[in-house]
């Protein structure tokens, strides 16, 4: 697991997502079944690995749009729950991974209205959905993502950056929007000066609302990579004593802040308080709202990176032990 940098695939896939960012952004995206969904209705967002980040930026975009109530969730939680939401948006990049696909089974059974978001044209899940359009609509971009490695980065943005296609579809799109990645990429460089991370073994992410896909994508990243533990909390719970963490291991610890300028006063105060001692990355977007999400989002994969050099690991190129396999392809189905 340990390789030799800069061969370093994860990387190389950051870069080319910055390449072709200005082209995802401009062409547009395609559709098709029930696409003129309600988003206030009372919904939920489903998605499952680095899908579960973008769950989280579906219910910020469902929120911006009017929505009362939302909910993310993954497969597994959705398919054992008693929900019947009003509008259910899934996620799947790729679409053919089980548990999306039993889930939306599930969906179809109890008749909710759903709003399937993937990268493939010809996956399982959208021939599974064409066969329902009546309740389902079909949304992807122009082009398709590449599958990438372990976790993987472009997939992922591609699903972010469809969600604001969507958002803005009956509005012109921010300008804004095409330099959020170079940009994020310039802050992660100036707050990486300062900042070593060869002892880092423990990552407690602080983030607000709209930080939290970014959030969910470090801690999923970190989690998939083995490249370190994690925790998610909000800066008010941070409060209540899970600083602790950051105080007993100090010398291993990173401290991650994540915030927008909307929402920064409380982080703001949290930064006031941590000793200088404590080794702390921050991510604030300089947009508001489901546009600084995204910003918090590439920044995250950007630390990722960062992580991996500092340990010369690829969270691209992972040796997945044989009971892993297992686990995953072994899941029973749910029923």
């Amino acid at each position: 697991m340990v390789l030799k940098m800069p061969d370093n695939d994860y990387l190389k896939e950051l870069e080319r997502l910055e390449e072709i960012w200005p082209r995802m952004i401009s062409e547009g995206f395609w559709s098709t079944g029930k696409t003129d969904f309600n988003p206030q209705s009372p919904s939920v967002a489903i998605g499952s690995g680095c899908s579960l980040s973008i769950a989280g930026v579906a219910e910020l975009m469902l929120n911006e749009m009017g929505a009362m109530h939302t909910r993310v969730c993954t497969p597994y939680e959705f398919v054992h729950s008693g929900l019947r939401p009003g509008l259910a948006l899934l996620v799947s990049a790729k679409g053919e991974h089980s548990d999306v696909i039993n889930c939306y089974k599930e969906l179809l059974s109890r008749s909710c209205p759903t709003v399937v978001v993937t990268s493939k044209r010809n996956s399982s899940l959208v021939r599974l959905a064409q066969a329902n359009l009546a309740n389902t609509g079909v949304f992807g971009p122009m082009s398709e993502s590449r599958r990438g490695g372990f976790i993987p980065v472009e997939s992922s943005m591609t699903m972010a950056s469809l969600l604001l296609l969507i958002r803005y579809a009956s509005s012109s799109v921010p300008d804004e929007v095409v330099d959020i990645l170079s940009l994020a990429k310039q802050d992660h460089e100036n707050a990486m000066k300062s900042l070593s991370l060869e002892h880092i073994r423990e990552v407690n992410i602080v983030a607000t609302l709209f930080g939290k896909p970014a959030a969910q994508d470090v801690e999923t990243r970190l989690q998939e990579s083995g490249l370190a533990v994690s925790t998610i909390t909000d800066p008010w719970n941070f409060g209540h004593g899970r600083y602790m963490m950051v105080a007993c291991g100090e010398s291993r610890q990173l401290l991650v802040m994540i915030y927008t300028p909307d929402e920064k006063d409380a982080s703001l105060h949290v930064l006031s308080c941590i000793p200088k001692s404590v080794s702390t990355y921050v991510i604030s977007a300089p947009q508001t709202g489901l546009l600084g999400s995204l910003y918090c989002l590439y920044r995250s994969m950007l630390l990722v990176g960062a992580l991996g050099i500092a340990k010369k690991m690829d969270p691209a190129k992972l040796e997945v032990p044989a009971w892993g396999d297992s686990l995953y392809e072994g899941r029973p189905t749910y029923s």
